[in-house]
């Protein structure tokens, strides 16, 4: 039996933020949620919350402040990229890149984006899954606004169900 895949149903999650590692995300990673928000009629955020990697504690000279600006701006471009590549199976997605301690600013965007939902993409390739330690976790469940829930990624590779055309 095919299975079809239902329009939009009215729902009061609008705004579904998702924070993300920029550059260990994968599409496939993203799947389940952008399915999700397609029922839903639901708006997407993906959020990375930059913060320099430990390596760049050591990072000394006048190199050092150019290779870290090098360090984000390539972040920043993979994320734009990663972005690019969900609005081409959902549109209605955006991308919001900020520095800082990912805990705090995802709770805080979360709010300024008015929120209704916070979905965390579980990756199947658990050696990823660092970018999102446990207390991270369990902070943002305990003090975010709205629900946070985490979807487990797709085993799915190509995004068909979502390539009817643009979500109003």
């Amino acid at each position: 039996m095919k299975r079809s895949y239902e329009a939009p149903i009215a729902s009061p999650i609008r705004r579904i933020v998702v924070p993300i590692d920029a550059i260990q995300t994968k599409l496939s990673d993203l799947l389940p949620i952008l399915l999700m928000a397609y029922r839903l009629g639901a708006r997407v955020t993906l959020l990375h919350c930059y913060v320099p990697p430990p390596s760049f504690d050591f990072a000394m000279g006048s190199g050092a402040v150019s290779e870290l600006a090098l360090h984000r701006w390539r972040v920043r471009s993979r994320l734009h990229e990663l972005t690019v590549q969900v609005r081409k199976v959902f549109p209605k997605c955006s991308c919001r890149y900020v520095s800082g301690s990912p805990a705090t600013q995802i709770l805080r965007q979360s709010r300024r984006l008015l929120a209704d939902l916070i979905a965390v993409p579980l990756p199947l390739d658990l050696v990823r899954w660092c970018w999102l330690p446990e207390d991270l976790l369990d902070e943002l469940i305990r003090k975010a606004d709205c629900p946070v829930l985490c979807v487990p990624a797709s085993t799915v590779e190509s995004p068909k169900f979502l390539t009817v055309g643009s979500v109003d």
